[in-house]
């Protein structure tokens, strides 16, 4: 069981400011899901602020963001925008928010490769592979599923592709303030994902790679059938095990913490457990949406039926790739089995 600590007694109020450390700001905006709202950073940065996400693209968004221009920003402008990946709560108001400030985004290549397939391939070519992907898996309405993949949904809270990118690599320093914060670069829940560690302040803007109550979204696609994202994401987490105890973690999602590495190590035994729940159950021939049933049996809204189903494949392909379990075709569907 972890034990974080929570510094803060509670979470900032709709459109307010906290200062969690010297001129580090958390703002929390609004999400239209179950997951409810996504956690932004503004870092005060001498003539301007340098801002760590954006939220997604909808009227509620736009109206905070809105208050915001009339009151933090009227004197000090966003000069800088930086984003930890492609996910539409973290990228969704990029350019709308460029446009605004006459500034551009810092980002690894693949959230703006990511962002730029998502939002401009060209979708009809693409819809017999990803259906058929989905059939051989189990599900035959694949509506749902196509348009979460080809890019449909996320230009629905998406403003669109920022016109300036500066591109951020692993290892980098960024200068903020006056202090050194080190791109951390990870994969497994998003190609190219960024987090950004401050020694000197003792801070870590983890993104959803790290968060204290809930674990990241590791999902496998279609057209990623080479790709063993599970494995990437564990792999990702060693870096974050080399960083002190005692940092003050900045996640995307719930409440500012420290414990990394009580949270690291939930997090490593819940993907253990669920692997060994999924191996147990392939005791016989399984569909992945059998499997999917069984590890998600509560009902749920289509974008996080997609969601399970994706994670259910990414813990299938990583037992897979361990000899763990078998997979074999069969009148056209996978099967899996020990």
């Amino acid at each position: 069981m972890s034990d974080l600590s929570y510094p803060f007694a509670g979470v900032p109020q709709p459109e307010d400011l906290l200062e969690i450390s010297a001129g580090v700001h958390w703002l929390r905006l609004p999400l239209p899901f179950a997951l409810d709202h996504i956690n932004v950073w503004l870092l005060d940065d001498g003539d301007g602020w340098t801002l760590v996400d954006t939220g997604i693209s909808a009227n509620t968004t736009r109206k905070v963001w809105e208050r915001l221009f009339n009151s933090q920003f009227r004197q000090k402008k966003i000069r800088r925008i930086i984003i930890t990946h492609h996910h539409p709560d973290h990228f969704g108001l990029a350019k709308w928010l460029c446009d605004r400030f006459s500034t551009g985004i810092h980002s690894t290549a693949e959230t703006y490769t990511f962002s730029e397939y998502l939002l401009y391939a060209d979708v009809p070519d693409r819809h017999g592979p990803i259906p058929d992907f989905y059939r051989a898996h189990g599900i035959d309405n694949t509506s749902d599923f196509a348009n979460f993949v080809t890019g449909q949904s996320y230009r629905e809270i998406v403003s669109g592709l920022p016109d300036k990118m500066d591109l951020i690599n692993d290892e980098d320093n960024l200068t903020i303030a006056g202090k050194s914060w080190r791109a951390i670069i990870g994969h497994g829940h998003a190609a190219g994902h960024l987090s950004l560690y401050c020694e000197e302040s003792g801070l870590l803007i983890s993104g959803d790679q790290i968060l204290p109550e809930i674990t990241c979204n590791i999902s496998v696609h279609a057209g990623e059938a080479g790709i063993d994202p599970l494995q990437q994401y564990l792999d990702s987490l060693e870096v974050f095990q080399t960083l002190p105890e005692s940092t003050l973690v900045l996640p995307s999602h719930g409440r500012v913490f420290r414990g990394l590495h009580q949270r690291i190590d939930v997090i490593e035994k819940h993907h253990q457990d669920k692997l060994a729940k999924v191996r147990s159950y392939c005791d016989k021939q399984r569909l992945a949406t059998e499997v999917a049933d069984f590890l998600f049996p509560w009902k749920l809204d289509d974008l996080n039926r997609i969601l399970a189903f994706g994670e259910t494949l990414a813990h299938l392909k990583y037992l897979e790739n361990q000899g763990r379990i078998k997979c074999s075709m069969n009148d056209g569907r996978y099967y899996f089995q020990q």
